[in-house]
């Protein structure tokens, strides 16, 4: 990632035991007061990269699918993607 850039990311979530594969990103779209996406960044990434959502469910509650991400420097580190099906939305962060 280029420092001070800004990346547009999203996800499509498959369902791989099953045959044939299923893709339950539609799902998780049309159920959205139901779901949401956490991102826990770890190591020296955690002060150097932004993760903001970008989409929302009819209750203005964040999802996740689509989300920007900015680096502010080159670093290392992890990032840890958690689907929660019927978060507490409104304690969310």
């Amino acid at each position: 990632m280029i420092a001070g850039q800004t990346y547009n990311g999203s996800f499509s979530i498959l369902n791989e035991s099953t045959t044939p594969i299923d893709n339950i990103t539609t799902e998780i779209e049309e159920e959205a007061l139901a779901h949401q996406f956490f991102f826990n960044v770890s190591g020296d990434l955690a002060s150097k990269l932004n993760i903001t959502y970008d989409d929302k469910d009819s209750e203005n509650n964040l999802i996740g699918l689509k989300t920007k991400v900015n680096a502010t420097s080159t670093s290392t580190g992890k990032i840890k993607v958690t689907l929660r099906h019927v978060p507490n939305k409104k304690q969310a962060v």
